[in-house]
C-alpha cells in the first residue's frame, strides 16, 4: 500500500504545482490577450470604414429595436465610426449568417453616403478552396461601392446588373449566405441613419 501512497501524492503535488502556475500566467496574460484581441478588431473596422479614426458601440437595445422590427436577426453589433472631429463617417456593423460549412462572421462598413466601404469575412468554416475563398479581395472587393440602399444579389456567372455579386465558383451557398449578411447590415445601418 505504501509503493502506491507515495507516488500518487508526488503526483497530486506535481499536478497543484503546474495547476497553479497555469492558473497564475493566465491571470497575468488575459488582460494583454483582451486588448490585442481589441486591436485586431478596431484594425478589422478600420478597414471597412476607412474614414474613421474611432469606433463607438451603438446601444445594444437600439440595434436589437431595428434588428427584431425589420426580422434582422443576423446582424449582431453596430458601432458608429467618428472622425477626428468626432463627427460621423459611418458605421460598420457585424453580423452571422450560415454559409455551406457553419457560421459565417461578415464585418461590414458604410459610409455616411449610403455607399458599401468595405467587406470583410471575420471568422468562417467553408471548404478551403471553395468557400473559403470568400476571404480573398477577389471576391469580397466586389461590394466596395455598391449602394447600401439596393439589394445586393450572388450571381453565377459574370454580373450584368450594378447590385450583382459573381459568387464563387462552386462555393454558391456561400456568396449568397455573405450577400445576404450584407444586405441585412447595410439595411440596419441604413435605419440608423435615418
Amino acid at each position: 500500500m505504501g509503493d502506491f501512497i507515495r507516488p500518487a501524492a508526488v503526483l497530486l503535488i506535481i499536478c497543484t504545482v503546474i495547476g497553479g502556475a497555469l492558473a497564475a500566467t493566465y491571470s497575468a496574460t488575459k488582460d494583454i490577450i483582451a486588448e490585442g484581441q481589441a486591436g485586431k478588431a478596431d484594425d478589422a473596422k478600420a478597414e471597412v470604414l476607412g474614414l474613421a479614426d474611432s469606433f463607438v458601440a451603438v446601444d445594444e437595445d437600439e440595434v436589437a429595436a431595428l434588428v427584431n422590427a425589420g426580422s434582422y436577426p443576423m446582424v449582431t453589433e453596430v458601432y458608429e465610426g467618428l472622425s477626428e472631429d468626432g463627427s460621423s463617417v459611418g458605421y460598420v456593423a457585424t453580423a452571422v449568417t450560415k454559409g455551406y460549412g457553419g457560421d459565417i462572421l461578415v464585418l461590414v462598413g458604410v459610409g455616411a453616403d449610403m455607399v458599401i466601404s468595405g467587406v470583410r469575412i471575420i471568422s468562417h468554416t467553408e471548404t478551403a478552396g471553395l468557400g473559403g475563398n470568400a476571404t480573398k479581395p477577389a471576391f469580397y472587393t466586389q461590394y466596395d461601392n455598391k449602394s447600401a440602399e439596393t439589394t445586393l444579389r450572388a450571381v453565377k456567372g459574370e454580373t450584368s446588373k450594378a447590385n450583382e455579386i459573381s459568387a464563387i465558383s462552386g462555393a454558391t451557398i456561400t456568396s449568397r449566405a455573405v450577400t445576404e449578411a450584407v444586405n441585412e447590415a447595410a439595411y440596419v445601418i441604413g435605419e440608423l441613419m435615418r
